[in-house]
């Protein structure tokens, strides 16, 4: 399968290609006052306006680097809505953009390399399986992660923290009442 190999938090991840749209250079966010932790901001992503969240910040504590290989990765997850929200139940798929470090690599890697975790926090339900370095041949990946490098793979939709999702459901729900509105004339 396919991965897009980053960084964030000196730490190196994986993510399936599959979800991934289109990874972009690291653009000026437009910040969102009161956004959930882990939201940097919201950009233009061909003329649709997508909340970004910062991985350093969500995995580590600590905001990505602006690095030259610093970007946006562009996903596609499937959102289900937390009860509490204003349309529970409702299930969507959208845009959510990454910020991450040395995203700038493709690789395969196959699925008999990845082995579980030593240790699973509740806390961290994206943090997913690790393939050791030590287990990958040359090239398996490049030579910049190293074979001493431990990767492990990211739910991109468990990285939505319930707060994210209560905001973006309430977007979703403004969205929808403002569509209404506008075809009855309101």
């Amino acid at each position: 399968m396919l991965y897009l190999i980053f960084q964030a938090g000196g730490d190196t991840f994986a993510l399936g290609a599959a979800s991934v749209v289109e990874v972009v250079p690291l653009v000026r966010l437009r910040n969102v006052p009161h956004a959930p932790y882990g939201v940097a901001g919201v950009f233009n992503y061909r003329g649709a306006i997508i909340p970004v969240v910062d991985l350093g910040a969500l995995i580590v504590g600590t905001a990505c680097s602006d690095f030259y290989s610093t970007r946006i990765i562009v996903t596609r997850v499937e959102c289900k809505a937390d009860p509490e929200s204003p349309t529970p139940g409702k299930k969507t798929e959208r845009l959510i953009g990454l910020i991450a470090e040395k995203a700038t690599e493709i690789t395969s890697l196959e699925e008999s390399l990845f082995e579980p975790s030593a240790l699973r926090v509740e806390q961290t339900p994206y943090l997913g399986d690790v393939v050791s370095g030590g287990s990958l041949e040359a090239d398996d990946v490049a030579s910049e992660w190293g074979k001493a490098e431990i990767i492990q793979r990211i739910d991109a939709a468990a990285l939505l923290t319930p707060d994210i999702r209560r905001a973006l459901d309430m977007a979703d729900g403004l969205d929808s009442e403002e569509k209404a509105q506008q075809e009855q004339g309101v």
